[in-house]
Order: C-alpha cells, then sequence, then structure tokens
C-alpha cells in the first residue's frame, strides 16, 4: 500500500470521530525518537521481499512510529510517520526493505492513531481498546530476528528495549539465584585482634551478583572501621602486683598482736 493509502484512511477517520481543527499526514523516513511531539509506536504485520534473492518472509513485528503535534491558536495538527524496514538474513550484503502492509492493518493503525490524538490533545478518555493487527499469515521464520530488524538498531523495536531494561542496577538485593559471595583476605591490622592487642573490625566483604540474562556485576563493600579507635590492651603493671604480698603481711602481723594483746 502506497502513502495514498495511509492518508485517505486517516483523513476517513478525523472526519468521522470528529476531530476539531485540521491534520495532515506525513511520511518521513528519518524520523526518530529525538522528534518534537507525542509518541506513538504501534506494531502490526507485514510482508517483506528482498530486492537481491527475490526471498519472501512475514513478519509479526512491523513498527511504525508516529510524533503528533497541535497548534492549538492555528488549530492544525501534525502527525509525522516513519515505517520500519527490515532486511534479508539469508543475503550476504542485504538492503532494508520496505514491508507490504494489508488495507485492513492500515484500517487498524489509523483507527489507533485518531484514538491517541483524541486522548492527548483534547482529553477524551481511552473508552476503547487499540485494535490488534491482523496476522492473515502463520508462515513464521521462527522468533523476531533483531540482527536484521531496522527499529531493533535505533532501539525502538520492544524486543530491543527488553534487552534495555533487562540491564538495571543492583543495590543490595539478595534476590539473585546464581550470586557468588568472595571474601577477601584480612590485613595484618585485622588479623591482629586474635593476638589481643586490638579488638576486631570488619572484614570488607565483596559479593559478586551476576543476573540470569545478563553480564551485569555489582558490588557491595562493607565499610572497615579503623583499628585506631579501638585502644591496645594495657600489660600487667608488675610494681602493683609486687606490693600485694607485703600488705597481707602487715595485715596479718597487725591481727596475731592483737590477738596476743587480748589473751593476756
Amino acid at each position: 500500500m502506497d502513502a495514498k493509502s495511509w492518508k485517505d484512511e486517516f483523513y476517513n477517520e478525523i472526519e468521522e470521530r470528529g476531530v476539531r481543527g485540521h491534520w495532515e499526514l506525513y511520511g518521513d523516513d528519518n524520523l526518530n525518537t529525538q522528534e518534537r511531539g507525542a509518541q506513538y509506536t504501534q506494531r502490526t504485520f507485514g510482508r517483506f521481499q528482498c530486492s537481491g534473492c527475490k526471498r519472501w518472509w512475514n513478519s509479526a513485528e512491523v513498527h511504525v512510529l508516529f510524533f503528533m503535534t497541535l497548534n492549538k491558536p492555528l488549530r492544525q495538527g501534525t502527525v509525522k510517520m516513519r515505517i520500519f524496514r527490515q532486511e534479508c538474513k539469508r543475503c550476504s550484503f542485504p538492503k532494508l526493505e520496505k514491508p507490504e502492509i494489508s488495507h485492513e492493518n492500515i484500517i487498524r493503525i489509523t483507527k489507533n492513531l485518531v484514538n491517541r490524538i483524541l486522548q492527548v490533545f483534547y482529553g477524551e478518555m481511552k473508552l476503547k481498546q487499540d485494535l490488534k493487527p491482523e496476522v492473515y499469515s502463520k508462515d513464521m521464520e521462527g522468533p523476531h530476528d533483531k540482527e536484521h530488524c531496522e527499529a531493533c538498531k535505533l532501539q525502538i523495536c520492544k524486543w530491543s528495549m527488553v534487552t534495555t531494561k533487562q540491564q538495571f542496577t543492583v543495590k543490595g538485593s539478595f534476590a539473585q539465584k546464581n550470586a557468588v559471595y568472595t571474601l577477601k583476605t584480612p590485613t595484618k591490622a585485622e588479623q591482629s585482634w586474635t593476638a589481643g592487642k586490638t579488638s576486631p573490625s570488619v572484614f570488607p566483604t565483596t559479593t559478586n551478583y551476576q543476573g540470569p540474562e545478563s553480564n551485569l556485576r555489582s558490588t557491595l563493600v562493607y565499610p572497615k572501621y579503623p583499628t585506631e579507635r579501638c585502644a591496645p590492651a594495657s600489660p600487667p603493671n608488675d610494681r602493683e602486683d609486687s606490693t600485694l604480698p607485703t600488705i597481707y603481711s602487715i595485715i596479718a602481723g597487725i591481727g596475731a598482736l592483737a590477738l596476743w594483746y587480748f589473751k593476756r
């Protein structure tokens, strides 16, 4: 289907829904996520043909990107659209090919688009669910081929977004099933508490987390408290210990003298 079919269905839906103002739809092959406006992405079913080997393949992951803007004083709205392409996975030097999208799926996409315009710019509540694309062929070649998808390369395809979300940062989470725990060797200052010279300090423990679907690693290091805060144990005082027998002898002598005096 050509650009005229997209515009015709879009204008028909704008008129049927009674959207106020004047709206235009344009195709833009260089449209990206840096564009200003309200972004809307839809997924549909399409068919591709390689211009080199003439091979056909079907895909249920054809992505269509829209950016919508509205000039309220002039009551003029603009929608820019880009349909992302795919490459043939069997050719050595493949080209990005545009998909063939059925007329029925074009109608469903434009209905969803106008419904989103009414929600974003006119404050209408979402009364209907978005129409799903019509999959008119079961001849599919396995899972989505991210390496040959233009939307995936630009991180617009949902499969690329899922991969990006998996690269999260783990901070103190012990929920990872394959967590590996490693204990560092304590230093001499940390080992000295065993000899009674200093009080024990907390050994720094390094915990490596390796997620099940990514190469992410997060490190937790517990703080090491300085040993200078802990006073060393004082050695025994020989002078103080030597006076004890002398004191005991004097007390015993006084007791014996008092006992002799009372017996007289």
